[in-house]
């Protein structure tokens, strides 16, 4: 057992060298990354422009088997959205397909449309200027629609900046008309509230944002754009955060001398107005300090409310007493008749033997055959003989049927009506006689 276990520790430690000397092994230099020229010369060698037709079938042709390569789970896509028909409304709405690229572009987007239609927060936002809809073709065709033109300005600044390969577009979701070009090595930064900083770009390190957000400085080989909260461009830059001078500025006073400032007395007590930004601060802060707090009563309400349950209460006892003292005095029958009345239930009245009859004479007078109906059932049976006869009359006046076969002198079949019970009438107002037997 002791020979086993130094076997393997010895194992183990030579595993742990191997990997160890693999280490230390020297690796090849990454290269040298390519100028911008090299880069846009790389570019066009990727995706040359495309001359041919702009049809669906050529573009097919040309494109898809590399696109297919990158890929293969596109086959998926096109049992929602079919290739060739998918292209066809794009040429319709305006796009134009330049390269590969293009060709890769408007294809993918047939996935996102996929994703979103589980997403109805999403398409139902009107976000990018796509039009509020609850149906989701129509969201469909104002995605394509915007797509189509944010591909288009990707086009457009690329090609007024052919030598910087490395270029992009944000576009910001709630201003739809307005685009961030990100041309090179190129930063937006949006400063806020505060130590508060955005950036779209080239991603920045925590020393390079630290830099510009304390003290202003610009990395050298990145260029730094500002932009407000609307996404214009600033023609100066802000100045650094301060955060002392910030706090002097922006903290909320809440109490001066210990008097508790509010929106009322602000201005009495600190002789300037008190600003937008607090005044809404401090209707909110409020607002939800004092959310579901209810305020108490005060002292003349809870003892008036205390005299009130009390007199109730008093009523109700002097009551019990004068129904107990009734009790006492009541005779063994008297006490017996009470106790049948409290404790007998009560039931419904019970309907007397005329009521019954005129609800079934009612009944029956309103299913009873009319003359009209009797002759029709007789020629009825008269063309088809009795047993065809009475299975078309049963198909076609049932009620009909269930009484001819009363007259005739026979019970009613199963899933037949029978005849209800009937109060003897006049004889002038009985029903027709019954025909003789054949």
């Amino acid at each position: 057992m002791q020979y086993k276990l130094l076997e393997m520790v010895l194992g183990k430690a030579a595993w742990l060298r191997k990997q160890f000397g693999e280490l230390q092994m020297p690796h090849p230099a990454y290269p040298t990354w390519p100028s911008p020229k090299q880069l846009a010369k790389l570019d066009r060698m990727r995706f040359p422009s495309y001359q041919g037709a702009q049809t669906p079938e050529a573009l097919i042709a040309e494109f898809d088997e590399a696109f297919l390569q990158s890929y293969p789970q596109s086959v998926d896509w096109d049992t929602r959205y079919p290739k060739q028909k998918w292209i066809q409304s794009l040429l319709e709405k305006g796009a134009h397909f330049k390269n590969a690229s293009d060709y890769s572009y408007y294809l993918q987007l047939r996935r996102d449309l996929l994703e979103k239609q589980h997403q109805s927060d999403e398409w139902r936002s009107g976000k990018y200027g796509i039009p509020i809809t609850t149906d989701f073709q129509e969201y469909e065709n104002g995605f394509i629609e915007r797509k189509i033109w944010e591909n288009r300005m990707l086009r457009k600044v690329s090609a007024e900046n052919t030598n910087t390969p490395l270029t992009t577009i944000f576009f910001p979701s709630n201003y739809p008309d307005k685009y961030l070009p990100v041309i090179g090595k190129m930063t937006y930064i949006r400063r806020g509230e505060g130590s508060s900083l955005k950036t779209w770009g080239t991603t920045l390190t925590q020393e390079q944002r630290d830099d510009l957000l304390y003290r202003g400085k610009h990395p050298e080989d990145i260029e730094i754009v500002y932009i407000d909260g609307s996404y214009n461009l600033l023609s100066e830059p802000p100045k650094p955060y301060n955060r002392e001078q910030w706090i002097q500025e922006n903290a909320y006073i809440t109490e001066m001398d210990g008097i508790p400032l509010t929106p009322g007395n602000y201005e009495d007590v600190l002789g300037q107005p008190m600003p937008e930004r607090w005044k809404k601060w401090y209707e909110t802060e409020h607002a939800t300090r004092n959310q579901g707090i209810v305020s108490a009563p005060d002292t003349e309400t809870l003892r008036a409310a205390a005299r009130d349950a009390m007199k109730t209460e008093q009523t109700r006892f002097q009551q019990g007493l004068r129904e107990l003292e009734r009790f006492v005095n009541m005779s063994d029958a008297e006490f017996e008749a009470e106790l049948q009345r409290r404790f007998t239930p009560q039931l419904p009245e019970l309907p007397t033997i005329q009521r019954l009859e005129n609800q079934l004479w009612s009944e029956a007078q309103s299913a009873r055959m009319t003359p009209a109906r009797f002759q029709a059932a007789l020629k009825i049976l008269e063309k088809y003989g009795s047993e065809e006869g009475m299975r078309k009359l049963r198909q076609a006046d049932p009620k009909a049927a269930a009484e001819v076969k009363q007259i005739l002198g026979g019970a009613a079949t199963p899933g037949e009506s029978s005849q209800p019970f009937m109060k003897s009438k006049p004889e002038d107002q009985r029903r027709p006689p019954r025909p003789n037997a054949p």
